[in-house]
């Protein structure tokens, strides 16, 4: 019975140090995602290094060093979804168009956005023609403004 005990406490503590040592330092992020799926990558045809990804879980992501490191673009200007959309791109590198997902007037909507700075800042079309119920969003890459 002793040798059962002391097994299982000689078990316990080599378990409890290979957890010690499975923990790491610190925390360092890998890339893009809250907790959710990821739709719509696009890839920049004027820039290959600028990537976008949209989240369900609302978040829309860019990376400017292929993949490397991500950041969100700001939630109240433009939100990411699953429609499989992503960021469109015309035939000049700084109007971008998009699906926007957010929450207007406390109701869903889903509303094409456009960028004119390369994706910096985002605006909701005031012409939408859905009413807040798009579900595709296709830009022509050789104009601005199509």
């Amino acid at each position: 019975m002793a040798s059962v005990r002391y097994m299982t406490w000689l078990a316990l503590v080599l378990f409890a140090d290979s957890v010690r040592a499975a923990v790491p330092a610190r925390w360092i992020s890998r890339g893009p995602g809250g907790g959710g799926a990821l739709f719509g990558p696009a890839i920049s045809p004027h820039h290959p290094e600028t990537l976008y990804a949209d989240c369900d879980m609302s978040g829309r992501y860019r990376s400017r060093d292929t993949g490397r490191s991500w950041e969100t673009l700001s939630f109240l200007q433009v939100q990411g979804g699953t429609l499989g959309v992503g960021v469109q791109f015309t035939s000049r590198s700084n109007v971008l168009y998009a699906l926007d997902f957010s929450t207007i007037g406390g109701v869903d909507a889903v509303t094409p956005a456009k960028s004119g700075d390369g994706g910096i800042t985002w605006t909701r079309l005031a012409n939408d023609p859905t009413d807040g119920d798009a579900w595709s969003l296709f830009a022509d890459e050789t104009t601005t403004n199509r």
